[in-house]
């Protein structure tokens, strides 16, 4: 059996965002990893294990359980990547 991230699905992850609105994030946004983690955001938002997210987006498991644990913590606004200064 897998390891859980801690980290709700369905309603209970980022209350108050829909999956379509994540959808629709990802199509918009422009740079790359950051759209994967709207989309990782909004499989788990539709009640998807980190395993099938990982598989659907093509990324390590290890690393979309990180990206859900920081957008769980931060929302959404804690996905769009930071320019570097």
């Amino acid at each position: 059996m897998g390891r859980k991230s801690g980290v709700p699905k369905g309603d209970a992850f980022l209350p108050g965002t829909t999956a379509a609105e994540l959808k629709r994030l990802a199509r918009r946004e422009m740079d790359t990893k950051s759209s994967r983690k709207y989309l990782a955001a909004m499989r788990r938002k539709m009640g998807r294990s980190n395993r099938d997210i990982a598989k659907y987006i093509g990324e390590n498991y290890e690393v979309v359980r990180v990206w859900l644990v920081d957008i769980y913590r931060g929302g959404i606004s804690a996905i769009p990547r930071r320019k570097s200064p």
